[in-house]
């Protein structure tokens, strides 16, 4: 597969500034579908972490999650309950891995799960570049009653190394209205739920 076409690994204060006018529009569509009370599950993703801003009036949430730049962010909200998985911290990355992460999200159930992805393919779904994160997005949508995926469109031509969620796994994909729309109704064809912002 040619180099510019493979995700690799990016620092996370990178990611931020990377089509970040795109993910701060995908971050606040996901928020309106958060209701007060909820169990939510997070994850390392760029826009994940963006969708903590929005949040901001929702009231009863516990938040259960692995990414410690997360952590302070939401633990500034003396309303929610914030719930760490536990695990490895994986150095430079500012998040917790291993087995004791995975085994977290055996015994826990939410009622959304809102994960990133570093590539998308049309036919097989979410990508990463790691395997402890592909394993971590399949447990994450195991233990939640809806799973939202938050992409944009820049991950559309681009496959990481580790297969993490078919589509089926999926609800929702909030991603942005730069989306080719022949890939778009690709994966609308495959029964997902996609809403463009």
């Amino acid at each position: 597969m040619p180099v510019d076409q493979v995700a690799i690994e990016v620092a996370f204060p990178e990611r931020l500034t990377i089509n970040a006018d795109r993910k701060e529009r995908i971050a606040s569509a996901a928020a309106e579908h958060v209701k007060d009370g909820q169990v939510l599950l997070l994850d390392n993703g760029s826009s994940v972490y963006l969708l903590a801003e929005y949040l901001a009036g929702k009231q009863d949430l516990t938040i259960l999650t692995f990414f410690l730049p997360l952590v302070n962010k939401l633990s500034q909200n003396n309303n929610w309950k914030i719930i760490l998985t536990g695990g490895q911290i994986r150095n430079g990355r500012g998040d917790l891995v291993g087995p004791l992460t995975e085994e977290f999200f055996a015994k826990v159930y939410a009622d959304v799960a809102f994960f990133g992805a570093d590539g998308l393919d049309v036919e097989t779904g979410v990508w990463t570049v790691d395997p402890e994160s592909a394993r971590l997005t399949q447990r994450m949508c195991n233990a939640a009653a809806k799973r939202i995926l938050l992409a944009d469109s820049s991950k559309l031509t681009r496959r990481a190394a580790f297969a993490a969620a078919n589509w089926d796994l999926i609800d929702l994909w909030i991603t942005d209205r730069q989306a080719p729309a022949d890939l778009v109704a690709a994966v609308r064809d495959k029964g997902i739920e996609i809403e463009l912002v």
